[in-house]
């Protein structure tokens, strides 16, 4: 859903989005498949093979199929400059739900993100642009991206991300 209002020379957008995603991760070892009692119960730096294979497995994305569903919401204000330069500035808020997510108790589950996007456009025609962007994101790119979270990689998203690029965007007719 976009809702758009104009003001002046300014350009408003509000921005709204339903998004479920399913995510199945296929792994799999022999090392996970030993079952020799012997094997399992052999001591390597004060933990038994079994446990450390356990905490391996606890560590790794679920072989279960999980569902992420987000809400988000978005508001753009863009203003051109002169002709050819638009400047863009935008702060996203996700909120995420997940079902049948087994967590890793040892990371923190992260259920929501909020990024802020700063862009120059400069278009010298009307079928190419080109950006400089610049993002922030709260966590990582929770929300944005389903696939890069499960319990391997959770711990990663407790920490800000933020990075910056350039592009070119060629329009056909």
């Amino acid at each position: 859903l976009n809702l758009t209002r104009k003001l002046s020379s300014w350009k408003f957008v509000h921005y709204f989005e339903l998004r479920e995603s399913e995510i199945e991760v296929t792994f799999d070892s022999p090392l996970f498949k030993l079952t020799d009692s012997f094997v399992l119960g052999t001591s390597f730096q004060g933990q038994t093979v079994g446990a450390i294979i356990n905490g391996l497995k606890s560590e790794l994305p679920q072989s279960t199929p999980w569902k992420e569903r987000s809400i988000t919401y978005e508001f753009s204000a863009l203003r051109p400059f002169g002709q050819k330069w638009m400047g863009v500035a935008k702060i996203r808020g996700i909120k995420i739900f997940r079902s049948n997510y087994q967590t890793n108790s040892s990371n923190r589950n992260i259920d929501g993100n909020l990024s802020l996007d700063l862009s120059l456009w400069y278009s010298p025609t009307r079928t190419l642009s080109a950006y400089v962007r610049a993002e922030a994101f709260q966590h990582y790119v929770a929300g944005f991206e389903p696939l890069a979270y499960n319990r391997r990689t959770a711990r990663l998203f407790e920490q800000p991300y933020g990075q910056i690029s350039i592009g070119v965007v060629l329009v056909t007719p």
